[in-house]
């Protein structure tokens, strides 16, 4: 069976994935060496990112574009 996926925002899907699989890799880096960023950490990042742009003005429903190196 699929998930429904609908309306599931990268927040509200990090958050899930904080409270159901906390310890589990979400991000796994290998750039010099390993490094991993567990769902609990990747949630906290997400809000903290989140809250920045709260701070800059911005709203739910807002569209930031990023642009980052590779």
């Amino acid at each position: 069976m699929k998930a429904n996926m609908q309306g599931l925002t990268l927040g509200r899907l990090a958050t899930r994935n904080a409270r159901e699989q906390p310890d589990q890799a979400a991000i796994i880096e290998r750039v010099a060496g390993r490094r991993e960023i567990t769902f609990e950490e990747f949630d906290r990042r997400t809000t903290r990112l989140a809250n920045a742009f709260g701070d800059l003005g911005l709203e739910p429903g807002d569209r930031v574009a990023m642009y980052l190196r590779n």
